[in-house]
C-alpha cells in the first residue's frame, strides 16, 4: 500500500467518523428534548398531589432550572454537530483535492440544521411554558 492510498482511506475513514457523529449529536439533542418534554409535564401534574398548594413558587423555579439546563444541554449537542459536520467537510474536501493541505473551511449548518434547532428549542419553551400553566391551573 502506497502513502497517498493510506491517506485516501485515512480521510475516507474520517469523514465517515464525523458523519456518524454528527448524526448522533443530532439525535442526542432531540431525545433529550424528549426526555425533558416528558419529564417537566409529568412532574407538573405530579407536583401538586405530591407536594401540595404551598410549594407553587419552588415547583415553578424548578421547572424554570430544568428549562435552561435542558436548553443548554441541546444547545452543546447542536454545537458538538456543528463541529461534526465542518471536521467531515474538510476530509471531504481533502479527499476530493479541492485545497491545499493548510487551507480549512468553517461552514455552519444547513438551513435544515437551523430549523432543527429552532424546533427543539421552540419544543422545550412550549413544555417548559405548558408545565407552569398546569402547577397554577392545578391551584386555582
Amino acid at each position: 500500500m502506497n502513502n497517498e492510498e493510506e491517506r485516501r482511506n485515512w480521510l475516507m475513514h474520517l469523514m465517515n467518523y464525523y458523519g456518524r457523529y454528527h448524526d448522533h449529536k443530532e439525535t442526542m439533542a432531540w431525545v433529550a428534548t424528549a426526555f425533558y418534554i416528558t419529564g417537566v409535564i409529568s412532574a407538573a401534574f405530579a407536583s401538586i398531589r405530591l407536594l401540595g398548594e404551598h410549594y407553587t413558587n419552588q415547583t415553578i423555579i424548578c421547572i424554570s432550572v430544568a428549562a435552561v439546563l435542558a436548553l443548554c444541554l441541546v444547545q452543546w449537542q447542536f454545537s458538538k454537530r456543528r463541529i461534526a459536520g465542518n471536521n467531515a467537510l474538510n476530509s471531504y474536501k481533502r479527499l476530493k483535492g479541492k485545497y491545499d493541505e493548510d487551507t480549512f473551511i468553517e461552514i455552519d449548518d444547513p438551513p435544515e440544521g437551523y430549523v432543527s434547532e429552532v424546533l427543539s428549542c421552540l419544543a422545550i419553551v412550549g413544555a417548559t411554558a405548558a408545565a407552569i400553566i398546569v402547577v397554577l391551573l392545578r391551584i386555582f
